[in-house]
């Protein structure tokens, strides 16, 4: 067993020699494809995200560009127990906060969000902080361009732990 793991090891070492090699040789443009195709599929690469029922009542965690979509700030608190039957199967608990600056044409927005699945087996916490630019395009459509950082903290007992 221990032979094994050394090959892999091995054999992952020098696959990524050899794409650090590739990428360092690469025109420009065609790095900034590959970096843009590879960004694309991280979210496939991710764990489920939880999902409230009623995703319009958490903006933020739909889309960061709907913070500041409202003129007055906006103050958002989510709870979802799924499966109660089962004993604390799934709970998630949000807060958010989100406001519009319109002498900067700009908004931000902050969240808090933890996830509890399993009874405590796998255990998630969120804060996810958005900024958005409010694009006027004409005298009756906007658009708004965010961007927003993500600080996960994830927690999960092992299958070995229960035997």
């Amino acid at each position: 067993v221990l032979y094994i793991k050394i090959v892999q090891y091995t054999v992952y070492k020098v696959l990524v020699y050899f794409f650090i090699a590739q990428l360092l040789t690469m025109k420009p443009f065609r790095l900034l494809v590959l970096m843009f195709t590879l960004s694309s599929f991280t979210s496939i690469l991710c764990a489920q995200d939880p999902i409230f029922s009623q995703f319009y009542a958490a903006p933020l965690q739909l889309n960061p560009a709907f913070a500041g979509t409202t003129l007055a700030p906006r103050i958002s608190l989510n709870y979802r127990n799924q499966w109660p039957a089962f004993g604390n199967a799934y709970t998630t608990t949000a807060a958010s906060y989100e406001q519009l600056f319109e002498p900067l044409n700009s908004s931000v927005g902050l969240m808090l969000q933890s996830d509890n699945a399993g009874d405590g087996i796998y255990k998630s916490t969120n804060v996810l902080a958005a900024f958005g630019y409010r694009l006027k395009m004409n005298d009756n459509f906007l658009s708004n361009l965010a961007w927003k950082a993500v600080l996960i903290r994830q927690f999960w007992i092992g299958i070995n732990s229960f035997f």
